[in-house]
């Protein structure tokens, strides 16, 4: 699990595609009372355990605002 508060640019060279995984969210409140947002994705249908949570990240305002504007600024169809 991981709590992301800051997003850097990284250039790769290489990009390998990678299987497409089920991802669920959720909202919730942290312990201090701070609004957080959860993605969890799942192992894929080919592992032992494909229903169990592989990564979880969670976001708190300030970072889901930059993540916002990272997308908007890759995707700029997006409003």
């Amino acid at each position: 699990m991981a709590r992301v508060t800051e997003f850097e640019k990284l250039e790769k060279e290489r990009h390998p595609m990678h299987d497409v995984a089920r991802c669920t969210y959720s909202v919730f409140k942290s312990p201090e009372g701070e609004q957080l947002f959860q993605l969890d994705t799942y192992g894929s249908r080919g592992r032992q355990f494909p229903d169990k949570i592989s990564q979880s990240i969670q976001l708190d305002e300030k970072a889901a605002t930059r993540l916002v504007q990272l997308l908007k600024q890759t995707f700029p169809t997006l409003r």
